[in-house]
């Protein structure tokens, strides 16, 4: 479904622990998320940590001192379940059986330089996992590639100095009831949402209609699908343009090519002119995949 980024060598225990040396308070702010060191954390430490919708955590920080010192500070601002993406509603993807689309949305901001050059990994695909509604964890979910996707900050390494933002749609087991960010049981968690309920039907008193003539008219109605002229399926990404700017499809260019998977979305055209654009020969199992 997606390309998985691997880390050679996982990244230190220390960066998904608290700060050692002291008991950890339930009701005090601590002044950083993770501490990296050398001793193990203290028994008293809560292994995972809740963290609330908006709510800062970090990761690579200097024991002792205040968050100003943590190589990678992060906030999930939001999650969603049961997204409908035109790639799964039309046919052209399909979900696993009980199974639904959860988005998260994250922002994170790094440190002019990193003290501790594995924080640059934190946030990998590899580190993420949900819980479903039995309690049992799922590693590493596969991207919803039939969503509009923009998942860079889990995709790459992080640089430091920088700020980014994305928004990640994963496919997880119906009624998961956890995102979670650890690594060998540490780390952060925060609670999936129910999905918001549909508003009540508004019912309309029935009026009775004046009686119509015998005589009964009948119009056809004709259905236009618009269609990729690449490919003649239809486009599941309405609205989107290549990267000369240009609306989907206008271009006439020829299809040549495919994104490599570690680079572009799977499902990413290169074409004679240069420009990038959805392609369905370049999704998985596609006739131009990508080996």
């Amino acid at each position: 479904m997606r390309s998985k980024i691997v880390v050679a060598a996982a990244l230190s225990l220390s960066f998904f622990t608290t700060g050692c040396g002291a008991s950890v308070s339930t009701e005090s702010e601590q002044p950083q998320d993770s501490a990296v060191q050398s001793t193990s954390p203290t028994t008293e430490a809560s292994p995972i940590r809740k963290k609330a919708i908006g709510e800062e955590a970090a990761a690579g920080c200097v024991e002792g001192a205040g968050r100003e010192t943590c190589d990678v500070r992060f906030t999930i601002t939001s999650i969603t379940r049961g997204e409908s993406c035109s790639a799964y509603s039309t046919g052209i993807l399909e979900l696993p059986a009980n199974h639904e689309v959860v988005r998260f949305n994250i922002e994170a901001e790094t440190a002019p330089e990193f003290s501790y050059a594995q924080a640059n990994g934190v946030l990998l695909t590899q580190y993420w996992s949900v819980v479903d509604a039995d309690g049992y964890m799922v590693k590493d979910p596969d991207i919803a590639t039939g969503c509009d996707v923009d998942a860079n900050v889990v995709y790459k390494f992080l640089e430091p100095g920088t700020k980014q933002r994305s928004s990640v749609p994963i496919i997880a087991p119906v009624g998961a009831t956890t995102l979670r960010l650890s690594e060998q049981g540490h780390g952060w968690e925060w609670e999936i949402p129910a999905a918001a309920e549909a508003p009540p039907a508004v019912t309309t008193p029935q009026v009775e209609s004046p009686a119509q003539p015998t005589t009964q008219e009948w119009t056809p109605i004709t259905t236009t699908v618009v269609q990729n002229p690449v490919d003649s399926r239809p486009n599941p990404y309405p609205n989107s343009q290549d990267s000369y700017g240009r609306d989907t499809g206008t271009s006439g260019a020829t299809l040549v090519g495919c994104g490599d998977w570690s680079e572009y979305q799977p499902g990413t055209g290169i074409y004679s002119d240069g420009s990038l654009d959805y392609a369905a020969q370049c999704l998985p199992g596609g006739s131009m995949a990508p080996n």
